[in-house]
């Protein structure tokens, strides 16, 4: 990277824009608050950064917001992305979207459309989409007592390829206006057809990744910063 070439260059700057797995949310404690995870994913990716391209300054920015959907991030770009004038930007909705159904999926379509082309008229950032991964197929020890009433509808969700209809309208925008993927969804259907109960790797038991899942995403995106790195 420039930045480890010439102390002098501007910090790095990427910006993680998503939904309550981007801001780091985890599970509940005892006491029913929510707990953070300490190593979400574009915090390990920066330590990867910075252990890989010594001397590199990268700053990231923690975008995520609990419950929200691409059209909210669509309606917050200006504030959380576009005033930082990043380098680089994740975007990653999809979990909270598929609450609206099949009938929601347009207005998904729409905002992650409008935010690429909004990112890219104002911005000279490297944009990368991230699809969500699985949501729970079935009730589990994890759940916390204040989700009990959202289960069901999650799990029918799953069951019904909701999840699924998301992540692949996310990976069709991508082909169409060349935004490079981090597939996550898929490694996760990868993951349940090898037999792995997905169910365990949620840290809330509904739909927050755990430590492995974190993990998968960071290694995901620096493996395609190395590629891009790559080809320079």
């Amino acid at each position: 990277m420039e930045k480890a070439e010439d102390r002098f260059v501007r910090p790095v700057i990427y910006v993680a824009l998503g939904d309550s797995v981007t801001q780091g949310f985890r599970e509940h404690d005892p006491a029913g608050s929510p707990l953070y995870h300490q190593d979400v994913y574009h915090a390990q990716f920066q330590r990867q950064v910075h252990k890989e391209f010594s001397g590199t300054v990268l700053s990231v920015i923690n975008a995520g917001v609990a419950c929200d959907t691409a059209q909210g991030g669509l309606a917050r770009l200006e504030r959380d992305v576009i005033s930082f004038d990043s380098d680089l930007v994740t975007i990653s909705f999809g979990l909270n979207d598929s609450s609206a159904g099949k009938e929601g999926l347009d207005i998904y379509v729409g905002s992650l459309r409008n935010m690429v082309q909004e990112i890219r008229a104002q911005t000279k950032a490297d944009l990368i989409f991230i699809t969500p991964n699985m949501m729970l197929t079935r009730v589990n020890p994890n759940i916390h007592r204040k989700h009990k009433e959202v289960v069901g509808p999650m799990i029918k969700r799953s069951q019904e390829g909701i999840v699924d209809a998301y992540a692949e309208r996310m990976r069709a925008v991508a082909r169409e206006l060349d935004v490079p993927v981090v597939d996550v969804f898929s490694v996760w259907r990868k993951w349940e057809k090898q037999g792995r109960d997905i169910n365990l790797l949620l840290a809330n038991g509904t739909n927050h990744p755990g430590q492995e899942g974190h993990e998968l995403i960071a290694r995901l995106l620096f493996e395609m910063l190395k590629e891009y790195k790559g080809k320079d």
